[in-house]
């Protein structure tokens, strides 16, 4: 099976045309309680939920709050991004008759197994609903040589632990067309790319966009 793109944070339902074709996931910030530039108006976001659905592309909202699980439920969103370690949070969720994809986010560039098995047992009773779990980096951590956020190991073991898990694996952290190769050999089923591949902000350059999807297509 091919690894599936995601790209994030866009903003401008005009680029998200220039780059649909080239996704496969599309993920829109949509909670207010997200102090990002890519946090779009509930107007925006639903003209790109409109282009995801006319184009048969899957968009996730990206949440941290009830209140934002609550909005991308009510603007028509059928999978939301839980961006906290907070079972809580992807229960209630769930709970709405949402898909879900939890994120684990490290706090250091080498993943801790222990606090990661923990993690992906308490989400383990609701994996009929999770689309996949994804892996990212603390916003305050550097970027490693290679441009990524997280430790080749890291990635490596959160690929086989969410495998043994019966899960499908999503990678973010400082991802560019760069740098994705280091990563291809590990096999996730989702790559997820926001600023790696922008002009500004929220603004994707869509010769970036085209040259990761080639890359992933010739990891098939």
């Amino acid at each position: 099976m091919s690894i599936r793109l995601k790209i994030c944070g866009v903003t401008d339902p005009k680029n998200l045309e220039e780059i649909i074709d080239y996704c496969d996931y599309v993920g829109v910030i949509v909670d207010k309680n997200i102090k990002s530039p890519r946090r779009v108006d509930e107007s925006t976001a639903k003209k790109l939920l409109e282009i995801c659905i006319r184009n048969r592309k899957q968009a996730i909202a990206l949440a941290v709050s009830r209140d934002g699980i609550d909005l991308a439920h009510s603007l028509g969103f059928d999978i939301v991004q839980i961006h906290r370690t907070d079972i809580s949070l992807v229960e209630y969720a769930v709970s709405k008759g949402l898909s879900v994809v939890p994120v684990y986010v490290s706090p250091s560039r080498d993943v801790d197994e222990k606090r990661l098995s923990e993690f992906l047992r308490s989400v383990h009773s609701l994996r009929g609903h999770v689309e996949f779990v994804l892996l990212d980096g603390d916003k305050s951590l550097p970027s490693l040589d290679s441009g990524l956020k997280l430790s080749i190991e890291s990635y490596s073991v959160f690929v086989r632990m969410c495998r043994e898990n019966g899960f499908r694996a999503g990678v973010a952290g400082g991802v560019t067309p760069l740098n994705v190769e280091l990563l291809l050999g590990l096999r996730p089923d989702v790559v997820d790319v926001s600023s790696g591949v922008e002009v500004r902000p929220g603004v994707k350059d869509v010769e970036k966009v085209r040259a990761l999807r080639m890359r992933l297509q010739i990891a098939r």
